[in-house]
């Protein structure tokens, strides 16, 4: 597995957020609300608030109590639309995954090796803090295009 670690000063970021009851539901609805949050132009809306200190879309999977959580479609931003949610990448390290290949596909086989062979077998321990999906501009469709999976940890 391609990766690397950072470790990332706090970033602004602003988007839209949907709150899910459990982990399943969300893996089952992610891909439809990016969809309908693309139908409703919401991606040119954030666009005119990116900064580009974080180049393309973040998905933004914020962990709850009970196995809840919250998804955000955000970009970096120094604005705070009242349209949108406000929230920020708390100070932190990261390990940073690459994922090739054809969405969703690739970031969920990804996301999988990571939580079943690659923790399990790492000296890294996870931090509780948000899992962020990078979206990097390409075609998503195509084979080779990339994005990345940010995995917090202490």
């Amino acid at each position: 597995m391609n990766y690397r670690e950072v470790t990332f000063e706090s970033i602004p970021l602003v988007g839209e957020c949907v709150h899910y009851e459990t982990a399943a539901e969300a893996r089952r609805s992610i891909q439809s609300y990016w969809t309908d949050f693309t139908k409703r132009g919401k991606d040119k809306v954030l666009d005119q608030y990116h900064n580009q200190q974080i180049s393309g879309f973040l998905g933004v999977l914020i962990p709850k109590p009970n196995d809840r959580l919250d998804y955000m479609i955000a970009v970096s931003s120094d604005e705070q639309p009242a349209e949108l949610e406000v929230r920020k990448i708390p100070v932190g390290r990261y390990l940073i995954f690459e994922a090739k290949g054809k969405l969703p596909y690739a970031l969920r086989k990804v996301m999988d090796d990571i939580h079943h062979e690659f923790l399990p077998k790492s000296h890294y321990k996870l931090r509780e803090a948000a899992i962020l999906e990078h979206y990097l501009p390409g075609d998503i469709e195509s084979d080779t295009y990339i994005s990345e999976i940010w995995i917090p940890i202490e």
